[in-house]
């Protein structure tokens, strides 16, 4: 497999694990290398849409963020956020009333974050700017299935981790329903940049080898991701070429279909996956976890 938005020029098989499910690309990338990579094609640090976040409007747009439901009373509260970006979910947590601070290893991120007020640092999770820091909430929104191990990441994080605090994990299902009815066109393959991909009982084991105990873990498919797998579907894929919608028309012509077209397939499907969420066979696991 190769990428299918942004034009990496690079393939990997993927390797499935036939005892839990789990998934990983072939050879793995290491982390000493993510920081390239994602400054040269992911494109990242565009600006933010701060908007005030609350749990009904998650339920309405079925987004793969957390909330006071998954994260508990926020003010006060420390967060740090790993992958942050440019700074969304740290706008988004302020407005909970979250102390925020995030690290990204994208350099063009983290100025952008930085630029919009928001305290982050450049680097990765055993990062030396975590140094001696302690937090009552770390979040990891689709930032899991990105790093060399797993393992090693969260038992880093799990240091920084206050002793009765909580850990988010929100990243894609490799049992859900839709990778069955789109394969190759599923897209949270997402090569190279998903190194690995979960299925909930290896969530669960990876946490446990990291000292962590599961709070609660459900499914959750976003509409936005419902949207874009419609898009995904129009265009054939080839090596080296960046994709619509992934870049937008700017820069490579649109596809057949129309927005109009899309936006109706996309409700409907919506209604189809609210089915897989709640027989836990939706898109996106979302979990918490506490040391154990």
């Amino acid at each position: 497999m190769f990428d299918d938005r942004f034009g990496c020029p690079d393939e990997a098989d993927i390797r499935r694990c036939t005892n839990c499910g789990h998934r990983f690309i072939d050879p793995l990338r290491p982390d000493s290398e993510l920081k390239v990579l994602y400054e040269t094609y992911y494109g990242r640090s565009g600006p933010i849409h701060p908007l005030t976040y609350s749990r009904t409007r998650a339920m309405v747009l079925r987004e793969a963020l957390p909330d006071k439901h998954f994260l508990g009373q926020a003010k006060g509260r420390s967060l740090l956020d790993i992958g942050c970006g440019s700074g969304e979910f740290l706008a988004r947590a302020t407005t909970l009333g979250f102390q925020a601070t995030g690290i990204d290893v994208d350099s063009h991120a983290v100025e952008a974050a930085r630029s919009h007020g928001f305290s982050a640092h450049c680097g990765t999770a055993d990062s030396d700017a975590l140094r001696d820091e302690s937090f009552d909430v770390i979040t990891l929104n689709q930032v899991i299935e990105h790093v060399e191990d797993p393992i090693a990441t969260l038992v880093s994080l799990r240091e920084h981790l206050e002793s009765a605090g909580t850990l988010f994990i929100a990243t894609p299902n490799g049992d859900s329903a839709s990778l069955r009815r789109t394969g190759r066109n599923w897209i949270n393959w997402h090569v190279p940049y998903h190194q690995h991909i979960f299925s909930q009982d290896s969530l669960r084991l990876i946490a446990a080898a990291a000292g962590l105990t599961p709070v609660r873990m459900s499914t959750r498919t976003p509409v936005i991701w419902t949207l874009l797998q419609q898009q995904h579907t129009h265009e054939p894929m080839t090596l080296g070429v960046e994709r619509w919608p992934w870049r937008g028309p700017t820069t490579t012509p649109r596809p057949r279909g129309s927005d109009t077209v899309d936006r109706v397939a996309s409700v409907a499907r919506s209604c189809v996956r609210l089915v897989d969420d709640l027989r836990g066979a939706g898109d996106c696991i979302m979990a918490t976890f506490r040391r154990a």
